[in-house]
């Protein structure tokens, strides 16, 4: 989910695109006028770090804050040792 807030002096077209390790995933074009809430489509996440950006396409006066970036770690389950009785290593029922 990605939140936009149009605020200023008139409603502006707003292009928000989603892009997931330098790939579009998907994009909205909405009218921004107030909060809005916008929710993308995004597929699994591969093994390892994952790059989203979030950009917004439009011509307002402060463009500084267009771009939203995050990474989200996707590591496998660690294995969790454990003790046993059972010298074949499988846990004792």
């Amino acid at each position: 989910m990605c939140g936009v807030n149009g605020a200023g002096d008139r409603e502006r077209v707003v292009d928000v695109e989603l892009r997931l390790n330098n790939e579009v995933i998907d994009s909205h074009s909405l009218i921004a006028a107030g909060p809005q809430v916008i929710q993308f489509d995004v597929p699994e996440y591969v093994s390892g770090e994952n790059r989203i950006e979030i950009q917004l396409r439009t011509d307002d006066d402060f463009a500084a804050d267009n771009r939203w970036f995050h990474v989200v770690e996707n590591e496998p389950p660690a294995a969790i040792p454990l003790i046993t009785l059972n010298s074949s290593g499988l846990p004792v029922i």
